[in-house]
C-alpha cells in the first residue's frame, strides 16, 4: 500500500505520541443480490481523506488487487479529529484524471477542498473518449470520528462508476434498398458525464463525450450488434438536471442520422414494471442488453434487458 499523506496530530511534544494517536480501519462492501461481493473485480483502491473543515490531507493507494476481499483493511495512521474518507477503485492516470474545476489542478495537500474535487474522464480535444475506459469504483464515508488509542472501523459501500451497453438494432435497411445496409452505418454514444464529484454526482455542464462503439458481433445485413463502455449511467447531475446518453445511428451514404434516442430516459428508464425508474436500480445493473427494432411497418419497438419499453419516444429519421 502506498500511502502519500500528512498526518497531523495534536499532541504535545513531552507526551508519547502512541497515546494520542489513532487508526482507522477501513473495509469495503460492493453488493450484489444481497452479497458481498467486494474482490479483484476492483483494479485498485485509491482513498481520500479530508479534515473536518473538507481540507485535503492526504491518499492512501492499494494496487495489489489480489488483496481484495471480505476480510481486506486498508489502516490508517490518524490523530483524534473528524475525517471524511471518498474511495476511487479503477483510478488510474491513463483513464482518468483529477482535478478542481477546470480540471487542470491535481488536489493540493492542505489547499484542496473537497467540494472542488473532481474526476474526469480522460479524452482527445474533441471529447472523444478514445479507448475502453477502465472500470471504475465509488464509495465514501463523511464526517467520521478517530477517538485516541482506539481500533476506529467503518464499511465504505462502493458503487460501481462504469457501465456495459450491449446494444443490438434490427430492421436496418436491407442492400439494395434506398437507404443504404449497415456496412455504412457508423454508431457512437453522446453523454454529458464526463466529471464526477466526490459524492459521485455529475458535475453540472460537464462536457458531452463521445463513446466510440468498441467493435461490431453477430452482424447481418439489417442487425447489428454492438458495445459500449461508458461511465456510470445517471439520471440527474448534482443540480438535478437531466443527464442525456444518446446513440446516434449515423448514414454514412446520405450524410444524416437514420436512428437516435437517449438510451436512459427513452429506453431504460421506461422498461415495464418500473424496473429501472430509480438511480438505485440503475446502479444495481452492470450490464444493459437493448434492443432496437426498427421495424419501418410497425415503428420502434424496445426491450432492455428483455423487459418491453412502453414508449420509445423517438422515431427513424
Amino acid at each position: 500500500m502506498v500511502a502519500v499523506c500528512v498526518v497531523l496530530t495534536g499532541c504535545d511534544l513531552a507526551e508519547d505520541e502512541t497515546d494520542c494517536m489513532g487508526e482507522m480501519h477501513l473495509t469495503f462492501r460492493f453488493t450484489r443480490e444481497g452479497q458481498n461481493n467486494f474482490g479483484p473485480q476492483v483494479p485498485s483502491l485509491s482513498v481520500f481523506v479530508f479534515d473536518q473543515t473538507g481540507i485535503f490531507l492526504g491518499r492512501w493507494d492499494e494496487n495489489d488487487n489480489t488483496k481484495f476481499g471480505s476480510d481486506y483493511v486498508m489502516t490508517l495512521p490518524l490523530s483524534p479529529g473528524t475525517y471524511s474518507f471518498v474511495a476511487w477503485g479503477g483510478l488510474n492516470d491513463t483513464h482518468y484524471s483529477l482535478g478542481g474545476p477546470g480540471g487542470t489542478v491535481a488536489p493540493v495537500i492542505g489547499e484542496t477542498h473537497i467540494d472542488d474535487m473532481l474526476v474526469r474522464v480522460a479524452c482527445n480535444h474533441s471529447s472523444e473518449v478514445t479507448f475502453i475506459p477502465a472500470t471504475q469504483f465509488h464509495g465514501e464515508a463523511l464526517d467520521r470520528s478517530v477517538v485516541a488509542g482506539h481500533a476506529n472501523d467503518i464499511t465504505i459501500d462502493l458503487v460501481r462508476n462504469s457501465t456495459e451497453i450491449q446494444l443490438t438494432i434490427l430492421g436496418l435497411p436491407e442492400p439494395g434498398t434506398r437507404v443504404s445496409p449497415f456496412t455504412q452505418m457508423s454508431l457512437w454514444l453522446n453523454a454529458a458525464n464526463g466529471g464526477y464529484d466526490f459524492h459521485n454526482l455529475i458535475e453540472y455542464a460537464a462536457q458531452t463525450m463521445t463513446y466510440r462503439e468498441q467493435g461490431t458481433d453477430g452482424a447481418t445485413d439489417n442487425a447489428l450488434v454492438t458495445s459500449f463502455h461508458t461511465l456510470r449511467m445517471q439520471l440527474k447531475d448534482r443540480n438535478n438536471s437531466n443527464i442525456s446518453y444518446k446513440y446516434i445511428l449515423w448514414n454514412s451514404q446520405t450524410a444524416s442520422v437514420y436512428h437516435t434516442a437517449d438510451l436512459l430516459h427513452d429506453y431504460i428508464y421506461k422498461t415495464e414494471g418500473e424496473k429501472y425508474n430509480t438511480q438505485a436500480k440503475i446502479d444495481e445493473v452492470d450490464l444493459f442488453r437493448i434492443k432496437i427494432d426498427l421495424n419501418p411497418y410497425v415503428g420502434v419497438s424496445v426491450t432492455v434487458n428483455d423487459f418491453k419499453v412502453h414508449s420509445t419516444g423517438s422515431v427513424i429519421q
